[in-house]
């Protein structure tokens, strides 16, 4: 029931659109419906009977059935033959048949005769007359037995109770029953619609969609922005719902992780604009937050949009200035060395290798050994490097990229990508023996059917006014809330058990220097 009640909220533009296209056309078909008026008269049935009670009940038993047998003869030619001939109508008795109504009422001997025509007038005449012609057919058929007195009691009389009167308002058409009829139809259909929609529907709306697709965990859920346009380069920094998502994406990606060692993540997705590269950025910020020395690489040579959405977030987050075109794909060519590239603190403690100029050339298995060389001697600096690539179904360098990094994060986006899409993403990736280490599902609404409920609804302002100086965490801008660049000293963040923040020391990784990996001894 919960499912018909989804399918219902999400497809309520359908079924409103067909109600209202059905109410339009009963509306539309109301004025050029025949009109019909209708009139009514009522016989009483009485029969010939005795003196006692036994015989009374006789006499009432044999009107009640004789009622029945007369509202059967009430459209034979024989009672509407000479209702024709009185009233000249142009018909058959076949015909005007269809136009009468005869029922005898339920345990009453009383027979209700009703009459429809196209004027007021002409009913009651037909109803009147079918009356008068039904009583001379009985009194003819079941009249005294022959011998009789001329003045015996006739078996069975029909008395008219009540005339048919002529009607003031038609029968059909009436406006509130053909709007019923129409919204009824309207709402069958809508709901038909709506169900046929829902099952040519293939695309992922659901984490119960990925679960049938993926064995791999869902790491997180994005919510669509309050202010989403459905840009994929928007890069300005969310509000605390948002922040705190790819908080909790980085918590469930290190659950599996070795302490102290380094890592490496590839973050693509089955189609373009399903937001990739802002989750790739958004999980590199949130791994600088929580202390981890970051990398954010960007592979996407065919188009390497991390430098316009660092350049659209500088004036916020960043320090730089230059954001030179220069550099994986130069890194790869021999043109350039891996330390002239970087761009440091590009954000407050988060290093940039962007994807250099646009080409149409894809990674190629004779540079896969040059690229795991440049990432093991990334992993001498770095905690976590990311690696922003192109989509599945575009290029290979996402699978290929997985072979030699520690797994593959796959984002999904709601209503974007197809299950048969999404499928033949991962299929790539078994086929690459690469390890998908998660999901991430974006662009998840914050209202309707499949929205997803929070576990832990965000704390509202009062309450965070109310905290202590010692609960509240550092600025996200604050350079002391990040981790030390190398040749500095290491203090990280470390929530006590009373809630309060300290600094603990650590001892540094020794600062190296970064070279092209032909250049290694």
């Amino acid at each position: 029931m919960h499912d018909y009640v989804r399918i219902c909220r999400r497809r309520w533009a359908s079924i409103l659109l067909t109600l209202l296209i059905a109410l339009a056309a009963a509306a539309v078909i109301y004025p050029f419906q025949p009109t019909t008026y209708a009139a009514t008269t009522k016989i009483y049935v009485s029969a010939a009977s005795g003196e006692n009670l036994e015989e009374l009940q006789q006499g009432s038993d044999f009107a009640e059935q004789r009622a029945g047998t007369y509202a059967d003869l009430v459209t034979t030619p024989a009672v509407l033959g000479p209702v024709i001939e009185e009233l000249r109508l142009p018909m058959a008795s076949s015909r005007l048949a269809e136009d009468i109504d005869a029922e005898a009422l339920g345990g009453t001997t009383l027979l209700e005769i009703t009459a429809s025509a196209d004027t007021a007038a002409a009913a009651a005449d037909i109803a009147n007359s079918t009356v008068t012609s039904l009583q001379e057919l009985v009194n003819e058929i079941d009249r005294p037995v022959s011998g009789a007195a001329s003045d015996a009691v006739p078996l069975v009389e029909l008395a008219v109770v009540q005339e048919a009167e002529v009607p003031t308002r038609p029968v059909s058409p009436r406006l509130e029953v053909t709007l019923g009829i129409g919204l009824a139809v309207g709402l069958v259909l809508g709901l038909g619609l709506a169900f046929l929609r829902e099952a040519l529907d293939t695309a992922v709306r659901t984490p119960r969609d990925l679960k049938d697709l993926v064995e791999a965990p869902l790491l997180g859920v994005i919510r669509r922005s309050r202010a989403s346009s459905g840009n994929r380069q928007r890069s300005a920094p969310g509000p605390a719902e948002c922040a705190a998502s790819f908080r909790e994406v980085r918590m469930r990606l290190m659950f599996g992780e070795t302490h102290g060692s380094p890592s490496s993540y590839v973050v693509t997705s089955s189609l373009e604009r399903e937001g990739r590269t802002t989750v790739a950025l958004n999980l590199a910020r949130s791994l600088v937050e929580g202390g981890r020395r970051t990398l954010l690489i960007g592979a996407d040579f065919a188009d390497p949009d991390l430098v316009q959405q660092l350049r659209a977030g500088r004036s916020q987050r960043g320090q730089i200035r230059d954001l030179t075109p220069t550099g994986l794909t130069e890194v790869l060519s021999g043109k350039a060395y891996l330390e002239d590239v970087i761009l440091r603190d590009a954000e407050p403690g988060l290093d940039v290798v962007p994807a250099g100029r646009r080409t149409d050339q894809r990674l190629e298995a004779t540079r896969l050994d040059s690229m795991a060389g440049m990432l093991e001697t990334c992993a001498e600096t770095y905690d976590v490097t990311i690696i922003d690539t192109s989509a599945l179904l575009s290029s290979s360098d996402a699978a290929l990229l997985g072979q030699i990094t520690t797994g593959v994060i796959v984002v999904a986006r709601y209503g974007e990508v197809t299950r048969a899409q999404l499928s033949t993403g991962l299929d790539l990736l078994a086929r690459a023996r690469a390890r998908i280490v998660g999901v991430v599902f974006t662009g998840v609404p914050r209202r309707g059917p499949d929205r997803l409920h929070d576990a832990h609804p965000p704390t509202s302002r009062r309450r965070r006014s109310a905290r202590g100086p010692a609960e509240v965490e550092a600025p996200e801008s604050d350079p002391q809330a990040h981790s030390q660049r190398p040749g500095h000293s290491a203090a990280r963040r470390r929530r006590l058990p009373d809630g309060t923040l300290a600094l603990s020391q650590s001892t540094p990784r020794a600062a190296s220097s970064l070279g092209l990996p032909q250049d290694r001894g």
